[in-house]
This record gives structure tokens, sequence and C-alpha cells, in this order.
């Protein structure tokens, strides 16, 4: 019996990857002085829906419990995430190598300036095991400005527990989870997650 929910499980989780997002190819796992590679094919985006505003899974209560970490930003300067930040804020795990994720971009930057004059409201990207200069040429030549921290050794990936690529995560001004989103959104989506807990 334990099996089979074990097993339903599972083909729920996979179906969900296939529907909303692409599936992060490398997270390493540390264990001690070893290191265990998970590695999960990834999907085209032609397998993904036009329509972003349809294809991802809200979770509101994610069990994840949040520790700090210290990455850098774009500009090399480090920071203790999410210590360091102040107000609600939107947390978006990506990779250039995801198309899907490619296709937030333009709308994370304009939700970006649009939460410039709010203190209260904020959104961080975290790419995930990419090599930061490439990812900082990627930026420059699109002209996207928003912050972009850098998970190297995927460990903060791991910590909240990413599944899949574009995922995110709202995190209110005490540091506590309230929600996560598998799949892509538009700056309206994005906005109205942030709205949810005020």
């Amino acid at each position: 019996m334990l099996s089979k929910k074990i097993f339903t499980l599972f083909v729920m989780l996979l179906t969900s990857l296939l529907v909303t997002g692409c599936n992060p190819v490398e997270l390493l796992e540390e264990n001690d002085n070893s290191q265990e590679k998970i590695e999960i094919n990834e999907i085209e985006s032609e397998d993904i829906d036009e329509k972003p505003q349809e294809n991802f899974i809200k979770n509101e209560d994610p069990d994840v419990e949040i520790t700090n970490h210290d990455v850098k930003e774009l500009s090399g300067k480090k920071i203790s995430f999410p210590e360091d930040i102040e107000g609600n804020a939107i947390v978006k795990f990506w990779q250039r190598s995801c198309p899907i994720c490619l296709e937030e971009m333009d709308d994370i930057q304009e939700l970006f300036q649009r939460l410039d004059n709010e203190p209260n409201k904020n959104i961080y990207t975290v790419n995930v095991q990419e090599d930061p200069d490439e990812i900082k040429s990627f930026m420059e030549q699109e002209g996207y400005d928003f912050p972009v921290l850098f998970d190297v050794d995927a460990k903060m990936a791991q910590d909240y527990f990413v599944t899949a690529f574009p995922m995110t995560f709202v995190v209110d001004n005490e540091k506590n989870v309230h929600m996560s989103v598998i799949g892509p959104q538009d700056k309206s989506q994005m906005l109205n997650l942030l709205e949810d807990v005020e």
C-alpha cells in the first residue's frame, strides 16, 4: 500500500514537471566530503503551452526551512540571503539554459522597475550552477539589470527543494516562505503573489 502511494506521488511530480517547467540538469548533493550528482533530462520548450499564465502549479504551504546563504550578486558583492533583504520578496530560481526561464526575463525586468519605488516589495533571481561571467554578459546584452544571485554549488536550490526551472518562492519580511510556484509567470501574476502576503 505504501509503495503504491509513493509511486502515485512520483507520477504526479513527474507530470507536473512535464507540464510546467524545465528540469534541473544537475543539482549537486553534498554529503560530508562526497558529491553526488542528480541528473534529470531536460524537456524541450515546444512541449510547453505558449500561455504561461495557465502553466504553473502553486503550493501555498511549502515545507521550506530557510537558512542563510552567502552568495554573490551580479556586481560581485557578497550578501547573506535572506538575512540582508528587506520587506516581502519574490525569489525566482532559473537557468539560462532553460528556454522557459528566458520567456520570463522581460516580465521580471518590468516588475523590477515597477517595484523600484516600493522598498517593502522586492524581486531576486537566483541563477543555479551557471558561469557568473556568462550570465553577466547575457544580462548586459539583453539590457537587464534586475538582481541576480549566484548559487554556483546549488546548495540554496537544494534547501528550497527546487524541482524545476523556473521555480518561484515568496518570502515575507519575517523570512518565512509563504508559497512556491513551479512554472513561468507574467509580471501581473508575480505582483499578485507579493500582494497575497501583505
